[in-house]
């Protein structure tokens, strides 16, 4: 077997974990373990920050945002509807935090498909799902509001990144 198929395998196995990781997470969730949601949310942010450093080519690179982002849907989400009545302001760092990863990264995908050079950032992932994880398992509504704020930022970032690129 050559280097570039192993390395494919790898990224395909940290694909595999991360998804099943984050159904577990959104599935204790929804069962109200936030400390099972925590860990199973942990484990999915290390396959996933392991697949973007691996990750290789056309294939493996859109395979790796699609998993980044049913990791960031399904357990925001689940969280989101969690907390609708009993805790609204969680419910809406939730859904702050989802839109802005959302909205983070259809800035990349758009400047990326317009030429632009810009790039999702391995430590923004490390960071976004060390927040959510630490999140879970504390049951600290900061820090989802922290992964609010930098999603927000990012996301910001990102437009500004382009917009400096589309004058250029």
């Amino acid at each position: 077997m050559s280097a570039p198929e192993r390395a494919g395998l790898r990224v395909g196995f940290l694909l595999v974990v991360a998804v099943l990781s984050a159904a577990v997470a959104t599935w204790r969730v929804l069962d109200s373990d936030a400390r099972g949601a925590g860990l199973a949310a942990l484990v999915g942010g290390i396959a996933l920050v392991g697949s973007q450093l691996w990750a290789r080519g056309k294939l493996w690179t859109f395979l790796d945002v699609i998993a980044y982002r049913a990791y960031d849907a399904t357990i925001l989400a689940a969280v989101a509807w969690e907390t609708r009545n009993d805790d609204p302001a969680t419910a809406v760092a939730a859904l702050v935090a989802l839109a802005g990863g959302f909205l983070a990264s259809y800035f990349v995908a758009r400047g990326r498909a317009l030429g632009y050079s810009i790039w999702d950032s391995t430590v923004n992932r490390a960071l976004r799902c060390g927040l959510l994880s630490a999140a879970l398992l504390t049951g600290s509504e900061g820090w989802l509001w922290t992964l609010a704020v930098v999603s927000v930022l990012t996301a910001l970032v990102r437009a500004s990144q382009a917009f400096k690129e589309s004058r250029v």
